[in-house]
C-alpha cells in the first residue's frame, strides 16, 4: 500500500519536473530557409518554358470545339504531358 502511493507520487514529481525543465529551456533559433540564386535560375528557366506552354492551351480549346478527338488525345499527352513534367520539377526547387 505504501509502494503504489510512493510510486504515484514519484510519477507526479517526474511529471512536474519534467514540465519544468521542458517549459524553462529556450528554443533554438533556426534560420529561414532562402532561395540562392543558382535556385531561382533553375525556376526561371523552367517558368519561362511553363509559360510558353500555357499560352498553347488555346489550341486545345478549338481542338475540343471542332470535336477532333484524336488530336485532342495527342495534344494532352504530349505538350501538356510535358507539363505536368516541368512543373513537378518547378515543385522540387520550391522551398516547403
Amino acid at each position: 500500500m505504501v509502494m503504489r502511493r510512493f510510486r504515484s507520487i514519484m510519477a507526479v514529481l517526474l511529471a512536474c519536473v519534467t514540465v519544468f525543465l521542458v517549459s524553462c529551456s529556450s528554443p533554438t533559433e533556426v534560420k529561414p530557409p532562402t532561395y540562392t540564386s543558382a535556385k531561382l535560375e533553375v525556376i526561371e528557366k523552367y517558368t519561362s518554358e511553363i509559360e510558353a506552354m500555357r499560352d498553347r492551351l488555346p489550341e486545345l480549346a478549338k481542338l475540343i470545339q471542332d470535336e477532333n478527338w484524336v488530336f485532342t488525345k495527342n495534344f494532352i499527352r504530349g505538350p501538356l504531358g510535358e507539363l505536368r513534367a516541368k512543373m513537378s520539377q518547378v515543385e522540387r526547387n520550391l522551398l516547403p
